[in-house]
């Protein structure tokens, strides 16, 4: 079947909005920049509104949609979104995991309710999509929503894991057993029907291609790349280190580590900093604890993305930093950070922190595409050689660019699916 360019209108249905603030909405619009945003669809189901210049057609439908409906015994549930916010990025608190019971009521609220929903049901003939691309989550219900479409209305499937929602949670636990049974159920469905898989890094595509059978291709956030002939600019006076990012499941813990260790250097003749920009609000005790340290930044958030290139770019070294403890191990151990395809596409010396079980640390270990430290005494030994000029930074700059213009620069959706629909 021949597929050109008005014949590509994806629907994609994921929990987030595409947006520039939270990293699925930010991935999935960078996997998407190639297409014509008018051809492009979503349906999403948390309480958001679109935060980009895509010019798409939304359709929000939110627990308290299915909640109305349901006792209303309404046949219209959910609305299309007509409002573009493009500098709201709203501050949230420290994002903690939701019991196993939380999950499954949820599913049970949207499994309960039966009507035929006439107001997506004229949205989606409106749209006409012809492909469906649909970004999977740790709820049956988002997964019954994107198969029953695409069995239904005989749309080819694309499924795409940004995190791993089947390999962990190990522990029996009735709540987790029944919940992790219907995940895994509909993800064998979705993988098995699915003419393209797509995973967020290599090692969750490693780990269900072994449980699958099936190929899967990885595909990291594409960031905005501006002119390559622009250059470090540090900044002058002060050696910088920079965390971009969120710092819930126990990620402050080790950024605090690496306050702790700059401060004990006891180095007068350079002007430290450590600068954070972040979404996410602290708790006070939290707060304190890093108050104890006046060359400690909070920067807030900035989300205007030549300012944030700016902001990567003047700083010496940029942070990436994963929790040791191994409730957070078992949870991010297959998750790869949005900014890290970002740090090497701008050239960026990159200080890891974390467990290596944990794939964005073991992926920048592996491919020497960062100062790697997975103990206390590897990071102190590392803060102090780069303090001291014992490491040749422009090293890890050159090694960081060449990597994503080699290995990850040239994905394209687009191309990728025509090369499909066209064989």
């Amino acid at each position: 079947m021949l597929l050109n360019e008005n014949k590509l209108r994806p629907l994609i249905i994921s929990h987030n909005v595409i947006c520039d603030s939270t990293n699925n909405g930010k991935t999935i619009k960078s996997i998407f920049k190639n297409f014509n945003d008018s051809n492009i669809s979503q349906i999403y189901f948390r309480n958001e509104f679109p935060q980009s210049d895509f010019n798409s057609s939304y359709f929000k439908i939110t627990d308290y949609d299915i909640v109305k409906s349901f006792f209303s015994f309404s046949n219209k549930c959910g609305s299309e979104i007509v409002e573009i916010q493009t500098n709201k990025f709203p501050k949230s608190s420290l994002y903690k995991t939701k019991p196993t019971i939380l999950y499954i009521l949820r599913d049970l609220v949207w499994l309960l309710r039966k009507n035929k929903n006439i107001n997506l049901e004229s949205w989606l003939k409106k749209c006409n999509p012809s492909l469906i691309f649909f970004v999977a989550s740790n709820n049956r219900f988002s997964y019954d929503l994107a198969l029953k479409l695409s069995t239904r209305k005989n749309i080819p499937l694309i499924v795409y894991f940004t995190d791993d929602y089947i390999l962990q949670n190990k522990k029996y636990n009735l709540f987790k057993y029944l919940h992790g049974y219907f995940i895994k159920k509909r993800f064998f469905a979705a993988c098995e029907i699915s003419i393209l898989r797509l995973v967020i890094g290599n090692k969750l595509g490693e780990a269900y291609s072994l449980m699958t059978g099936k190929k899967f291709e990885t595909v990291m956030n594409l960031p905005i790349l501006f002119s390559n002939e622009v250059e470090n600019i540090h900044n002058n006076g002060s050696f910088v280190f920079l965390y971009i990012g969120n710092l819930s499941l126990n990620r402050w813990k080790s950024l605090l580590q690496i306050a702790i260790i700059i401060d004990g250097l006891n180095i007068n003749t350079i002007n430290l900093e450590l600068r954070i920009y972040s979404l996410e609000n602290l708790s006070s005790n939290i707060s304190n604890e890093f108050n104890k340290y006046k060359f400690v930044k909070f920067m807030g958030s900035e989300r205007d993305k030549l300012k944030l290139f700016q902001i990567i770019k003047s700083a010496n070294i940029v942070l990436h930093v994963e929790s040791f403890e191994k409730k957070m191990i078992e949870i991010t151990k297959f998750s790869i950070s949005t900014k890290i395809s970002e740090y090497l596409a701008y050239g960026k010396c990159i200080l890891a922190y974390g467990p290596n079980e944990i794939a964005s640390i073991n992926f920048l270990r592996e491919n020497d595409l960062s100062i790697s430290c997975i103990s206390n005494e590897e990071l102190s030994n590392a803060i102090f050689k780069i303090v001291s000029g014992n490491y040749n930074l422009i090293d890890f700059e050159n090694r960081s660019l060449k990597y994503f213009q080699k290995n990850m620069k040239d994905f394209d959706l687009k191309i990728l699916l025509k090369h499909l629909f066209n064989d």
